[in-house]
């Protein structure tokens, strides 16, 4: 990182090579438009920040800073300046991974309106409603005692319905797992539960939460005595996906429509009727799942035995997996694997030389060309090889792919295609991931709702999952756990629960209020301010102070974790990234809670603790140690009994953003800026990562907010 001087002169060069480029334009208009934007951008520029190899890089907390100071005027010129940025990194002004301004304000927006209006062909719009409306006629008819023909008809029609008319989209793999045992009722909502194969002793398990429209649907036709009548062990689709398809192809005939175009259509009137940012929320697919656990926890006796038991088994699993490599004595300050990082400082990555690489998936088309082709990239692999680099595994894979060639045990088309189906859905995933657990997932993801045929995504994804056990060494049980497993949050009644043991189990051991209230506040504060917990560890006193009301201001910096590290050779603690360095406000809701946390606090201010959560010795509270973290750890062992789901510190994250959304969703003076303070606050560069790791979504749509 250069000096601050050095920046300066650096910047003011820069300026002056821009605005020569400007000048270039023969529109005088756009070019004092240009101009006065580039002043904006220059007077918010931070040396620390925004200067890259030489280069200006822009991320997402300045345009939000900027778009915060000159509201009127980049609401009015969004795609000049996004223009006007994109020519700057054409002309290697600016880095080429930097954010750039977007044309238009829905990312400023926590309620855009959806691509359904983009692609909806408004001709057809009351047709396609119409056909959907009598096909719901059609199925609220059906009766279940009716025929096997007449059965038959039902499950292709609601094969049909599932796939052209459902807000909510089940997955083609999940499709043929459908039984009427694993139907839930949750106040007004249905939930389907479907169970794959057990591999290993882990079995996933899905929900799928639909709009209210199907659940009356579902409800009228498999009502809860469904179970008393028929055998509910039955799939509900009972043929193979492609017979389902088939008829459905030949139904879009009949009635001359595009699925596509229908789907967008079906989205068009959901939002008209409800919300863009409901419609959001009800056809995401990447998020925290929601836990059987949990929503027996909502809706008691809701979820079968037999359910919970997989659940339970499958919880087991995932903890031994989570935890083989933690001692819960040791100082362990590693996080879940779900948060964000410096991506290029992690990875050491070349974005460039992967770009390059992905024309291996070019194989010649005449075989005496391949030789020479296979000797092209391996020398091209050879060049670039880096073992810190992330793309050594990739190249020992794709060597692997030429020796099967040679060696004649797989041909040419063969090799094509594998090398296409490893490039398109596992290492553009990869590369861009912060762990190979994270693009696990992603990948997963991917695959289960792309509209391959259930066949197809499974021989795809035996290649991605030969990839991982071969060049990481993931075994079958593992990948299932950690990409299926799913984790929970921690409900408001939970966390009283904690801190009443907590303080019970303190008050045997100390005497003093500080020690005995220590761990209890560091579980409020984390539930209520979403801190990661090296973050909240490492805070000093006068990082935090109550403002008024039940407000309180926390500074999340570096000089805490400094003073640790210089003390305490046997722990490092560090930030995530950048963004983890802020300050806010947050509000402890809860009285009673609030007045343990700011009683605690007076006693720390009194005594002139230095850090908020102190060492002790022989029952006093020392004034320049931190507390050990073992004692931290010990609360996840106690908040699991307590839930009696997988949950750890960690949770109070997932917590925190789950909750902050599902205010956001209430409040009735939303402002543009709102998702981006929540983002802020949590310490994260893009919105992302937030509502995809962290905000379950299916937890909010069942909450009846």
């Amino acid at each position: 990182m250069q000096r601050k001087k050095d920046f300066k002169i650096n910047l003011k060069d820069l300026k002056l090579k821009i605005e020569k480029e400007i000048d270039k334009n023969d529109n005088k208009i756009l070019v004092l438009v240009e101009k006065n934007i580039l002043n904006i951008i220059f007077d918010n520029l931070d040396y620390k920040k925004h200067f890259r190899k030489n280069q200006i890089y822009f991320n997402m907390s300045l345009w939000v800073n900027i778009y915060g100071k000159n509201k009127k005027k980049f609401k009015s010129d969004g795609e000049i300046i996004h223009n006007f940025v994109k020519k700057l990194i054409d002309c290697k002004f600016v880095h080429k991974n930097s954010k750039n301004y977007p044309k238009n304000q829905n990312i400023f927006c926590i309620n855009p309106l959806s691509q359904s209006f983009l692609y909806s062909n408004l001709d057809d719009y009351d047709r396609i409603v119409d056909i959907r409306d009598s096909l719901i006629k059609k199925l609220n008819e059906f009766s279940l005692f009716n025929h096997k023909e007449l059965n038959l008809e039902f499950e292709i029609d609601l094969f049909i319905y599932f796939k052209l008319f459902s807000i909510v989209k089940i997955n083609n793999t999940s499709l043929q797992h459908l039984k009427r045992e694993n139907i839930i009722y949750a106040g007004d909502k249905v939930i389907f539960v479907t169970k794959e194969n057990t591999i290993e002793g882990f079995t996933p398990i899905h929900t799928i939460i639909f709009d209210d429209t199907t659940s009356r649907i579902i409800k009228q036709v498999f009502p809860k005595e469904i179970n008393i009548i028929f055998d509910a062990s039955n799939f509900i689709f009972t043929k193979s996906y492609n017979f389902y398809y088939l008829r459905m192809k030949k139904f879009c005939e009949m009635h001359s429509i595009n699925e596509k175009i229908t789907n967008s259509i079906i989205e068009l009137e959901y939002q008209l009727n409800s919300t863009p940012l409901n419609l959001t929320l009800m056809k995401s697919t990447k998020f925290p799942r929601l836990s059987l656990f949990e929503l027996e926890k909502l809706y008691p006796n809701s979820v079968n035995n037999n359910l919970l038991a997989i659940e339970k088994a499958n919880q087991e699993v995932y903890r031994n997996f989570n935890q083989a490599n933690k001692d819960i004595s040791q100082e362990n300050f590693d996080d879940e694997v779900d948060d964000e990082l410096d991506l290029k400082t992690e990875l050491k990555f070349k974005f460039d030389v992967y770009e390059k690489l992905t024309e291996i998936v070019k194989v010649p088309d005449e075989k005496k060309s391949i030789t020479q082709y296979i000797i092209n990239w391996r020398k091209f692999m050879l060049i670039q090889k880096n073992e810190a680099d992330r793309l050594e595994a990739i190249y020992s894979y794709l060597n692997f792919l030429f020796y099967k060639y040679e060696n004649k045990e797989i041909n040419q088309r063969t090799l094509k295609n594998y090398l296409q189906i490893s490039f398109d859905y596992c290492f553009d995933i990869l590369v861009k991931s912060v762990s190979k657990e994270e693009a696990l997932k992603s990948i997963y993801e991917k695959l289960k709702n792309s509209n391959l045929n259930p066949r197809v995504q499974n021989k795809y994804l035996s290649r991605i999952l030969f990839f991982f056990d071969k060049q990481h060494e993931f075994k079958t049980k593992m990948i299932n756990s950690v990409v299926n497993y799913n984790r929970s949050i921690v409900f408001k009644d939970e966390l009283r629960e904690l801190v009443e043991k907590l303080l019970n189990e303190d008050s045997k051991l100390y005497k003093g209020k500080i020690l005995i209230y220590r761990r209890s506040v560091f579980a409020i504060i984390a539930y209520y301010s979403g801190l990661r917990k090296g973050e909240l560890y490492s805070r000093e006193t006068r990082d935090f102070f109550y403002i008024d009301g039940r407000n309180f201001y926390i500074n999340v910096n570096k000089n805490g974790i400094k003073k640790i590290n210089s003390y305490n050779q046997n722990i490092t603690i560090s930030l995530k990234n950048s963004n983890a360095i802020r300050a806010f406000e947050f509000k402890i809701s809860d009285k009673k809670l609030f007045k343990i946390v700011k009683d605690y606090y007076e006693l720390l201010v009194d005594r002139k603790i230095a850090f908020l959560f102190p060492d002790e010795n022989n029952g006093i509270a020392l004034k320049d140690k931190v507390m050990k973290i073992d004692k931290i750890n010990r609360i996840n062992s106690i908040l699991q009994d307590i839930t009696k789901r997988y949950t750890v510190i960690h949770s109070f994250r997932h917590s925190y953003v789950t909750n902050e959304i599902k205010n956001l969703i209430q409040k009735k003076d939303k402002r543009n800026e709102d998702i981006y303070d929540l983002i802020a606050r949590v310490g994260h560069e893009d919105p992302e990562t937030s509502i995809s790791h962290y905000a379950h979504v299916d937890l909010i749509k069942i909450m009846k907010i």
